[in-house]
């Protein structure tokens, strides 16, 4: 019954749609998915985050660098080299030190000029200079730690994004890989799940019949019943013949009409003188010789002079006398269209003969 076999295969389908779905909840668990489309939204928004931190850091880096170069070249040199450098001169405090130190340098020359070398009052001011210079120095030499110190932050800040925007790529390219399966174990359910209710609809439907058929009446059934023809048949010759008759006219005058449409050979006078545009003087019949007669064409105008072949060269010949009537003709070319048509060993050798 179809009832029976519907039973079965949805026992089946139901089997594998349990299956399936444990599949994927067992998939969600193992990985710890959640909310798959919002992680990878916050994992994305991650990266354009570090990426941009890491735009900034480098252009940091960059300016930072190209101190600390600077720094670096100037090596253990003296604090006034230093000095020489943008970044450490410039700096407020440094500015300031050299400023006072400048005052003091004009104390120390007004003291000198004033009192004169041994002067307690010079004296004082040049230890006053003494201690600006040693605060000036001092300065600097913070500046350059400073200088060394950030430049190596700011490597750090970068290696550090660098790594954190890779991590953030692996973990898309994870978030990927998860959503990838999950899709694909999502799918087979769905399709576990649209079989599964297509044959339960068609199990409702079955079982709400009241004249269900067997089995195979679902394959094909009897919509009438055939009747037994109550005269014997034969083929009906006469009409066949007459039918195979003109079909077989039609057929052999297109053929023709087809033949005679291709045929593009000269077949009288009057065609030769109408595609050629030239007079005809005769025609030679057509000679058949065997193996041992091969040398025949030669000696057959004089051999076989009241021949149709010999008849042909003498009208050939009138035609060609009457054509010089007003003007004799000295020199004759026999040519053919194509190589042994007869034109040097046939024609233009009997020609000779006849005139």
């Amino acid at each position: 019954k179809a009832t029976k076999w519907l039973t079965k295969r949805l026992n089946g389908l139901r089997q594998q749609l349990r299956e399936a779905e444990q599949a994927l909840q067992r998939y969600i668990e193992s990985q710890g998915l959640v909310n798959v489309a919002g992680v990878k939204t916050i994992a994305t928004k991650q990266i354009e985050e570090t990426a941009a931190e890491l735009v900034h850091a480098r252009i940091n880096l960059t300016k930072l660098e190209n101190v600390y170069r600077q720094v670096q070249k100037v090596g253990n040199s003296t604090t006034k080299a230093f000095e020489s450098i943008p970044a450490i001169f410039n700096h407020p405090l440094v500015q300031g030190l050299k400023q006072l130190e400048l005052e003091v340098e004009k104390k120390v020359s007004e003291m000198n000029e004033r009192y004169g070398p041994k002067h307690p009052s010079f004296i004082a001011a040049k230890a006053e200079l003494k201690v600006a210079k040693e605060h000036t120095n001092e300065q600097i030499q913070k500046a350059i730690i400073r200088i060394r110190k950030e430049y190596e932050l700011a490597f750090a800040n970068v290696k550090a994004l660098e790594r954190s925007l890779e991590d953030n790529k692996g973990t898309i390219r994870e978030i990927n890989r998860k959503e990838s399966q999950l899709g694909v174990l999502e799918r087979e359910v769905e399709v576990h799940r649209q079989l599964y209710e297509m044959f339960l609809t068609r199990f409702k439907e079955t079982d709400a019949s009241q004249d269900i058929q067997p089995l195979q009446s679902t394959v094909g059934r009897i919509v009438e019943h055939a009747i037994a023809p109550s005269d014997p048949y034969k083929p009906k010759t006469k009409l066949i013949v007459i039918i195979s008759l003109v079909f077989g006219f039609i057929f052999s005058t297109l053929l023709a009409y087809l033949l005679e449409y291709l045929n593009n050979t000269l077949k009288d006078g009057e065609e030769v003188e109408q595609k050629l545009g030239l007079p005809l003087l005769g025609s030679l019949p057509k000679i058949k010789i065997g193996n041992k007669e091969e040398h025949k064409p030669f000696w057959m105008f004089i051999k076989e002079p009241k021949s149709q072949f010999a008849e042909s060269v003498r009208t050939i010949r009138t035609g060609i006398m009457l054509s010089g009537l007003d003007t004799p003709h000295k020199v004759l070319v026999v040519t053919s269209l194509n190589v042994k048509n007869g034109s040097m060993n046939v024609t233009a050798y009997h020609l000779s003969d006849a005139m």
